[in-house]
């Protein structure tokens, strides 16, 4: 199991520096909404993130996950959906993310650093704006002027980021396949924008109570506490299965993570990355461990095992850009664990 995904996660959630913040316009969705087949079809809502949201698509549309390697899994629907209507190998792509991150004071100034950070542009490469929705959600978007091509398969048309009634964030974002393009991709740019109108929120709702959880991970049970502000999610593998326990800091702050890994692989070596060497004692299922990793003055990687049974191990990281508070926090939180019915 490799953890290099999940440090990049939390490392590279900070923003970098904002923007001068600026009113958002609306963006209007133009007449001409002609993008290939795809416009032609009526449109059906479907739900994304395992009913988070839902949004109005082209009839055909399915939730497909992206390809992953065979010792991996398909991130959950909870993390992810990728809504994907393929005719005759022209594709449209709704790419959706639980960004685990709440929009507080100084939102907008993050997004915009957001959409220049994640597509790698200069700010005069997009029209930035917001969409008229009555879906219960507020919706900031990023429209290229021109689709912006990724290699000879994509062309990002469209990047929204989407507040859910409970102020957590998700983004949205629409591809096409390049050769649809026609008039520098005005029309299709322009469809992705009325699809992007129809966003609504759905009844699922994330757990931040707090409290007592129950996990289960293949026929092993465990029980720990989470501090308010926390959310856990499950990811299952044909031989492992992973929980991430997610702090949810507000957009634009890194956040903190505690990855606890059940399978017969844990991970051995040593993370590489900021910070010195550090190894410190306490327990996990109630025995003595010693978790072991790098720490700095504002981040942190440190990883501890037990074993379970023969052939089968817990291994707990906890992942921090915030300090060496917050990561004695996360080791307070995996020394809860215990075994569960």
């Amino acid at each position: 199991m490799r953890y290099a995904l999940f440090a990049a996660l939390v490392l590279a959630s900070g923003t970098a520096a904002a923007a001068p913040a600026s009113r958002w316009p609306l963006l209007s969705v133009g007449k001409n909404t002609r993008c290939g087949p795809f416009s032609k079809r009526a449109l059906k809502r479907l739900p994304l993130l395992d009913g988070r949201l839902s949004i109005k698509a082209p009839r055909g549309s399915k939730d497909i996950p992206k390809t992953f390697s065979i010792m991996g899994a398909p991130e959950p629907k909870a993390h992810e959906s990728r809504l994907l209507l393929d005719v005759a190998g022209t594709k449209l792509v709704v790419y959706v993310r639980e960004l685990f991150h709440l929009a507080g004071g100084g939102y907008r100034k993050a997004a915009r650093s957001y959409f220049f950070k994640a597509h790698r542009r200069p700010p005069a490469a997009f029209d930035l704006g917001r969409l008229a929705v009555s879906g219960g959600v507020r919706v900031l978007a990023a429209r290229p002027k021109v689709p912006l091509r990724i290699g000879s398969e994509a062309a990002l048309l469209l990047s929204t980021l989407v507040v859910s009634p409970d102020k957590t964030v998700q983004s949205v974002d629409f591809y096409v396949t390049p050769r649809v393009l026609k008039n520098k991709g005005s029309g299709c740019s322009a469809y992705a924008t009325r699809l992007a109108k129809t966003i609504a929120s759905g009844a699922r709702k994330l757990d931040r109570a707090g409290g007592q959880r129950k996990l289960k991970a293949l026929g092993v049970g465990l029980k720990l506490k989470l501090p308010r502000g926390f959310v856990i999610t499950k990811k299952p593998a044909r031989d492992f299965v992973v929980h991430f326990v997610r702090e949810l800091a507000p957009f634009g702050q890194p956040a903190s993570m505690l990855v606890l890994y059940v399978g017969g692989h844990p991970n051995r070596s040593m993370p590489r990355g900021p910070g010195k060497l550090s190894k410190q004692r306490s327990t996990l299922l109630g025995k003595g461990v010693e978790w072991s990793g790098r720490v700095s003055a504002t981040s942190g990687l440190l990883k501890a095992t037990v074993p379970l049974k023969p052939h089968l191990y817990l291994q707990a990281v906890a992942i921090t850009r915030s300090g060496k508070a917050r990561l004695q926090q996360l080791l307070a939180i995996a020394k809860t664990l215990r075994a569960a019915p």
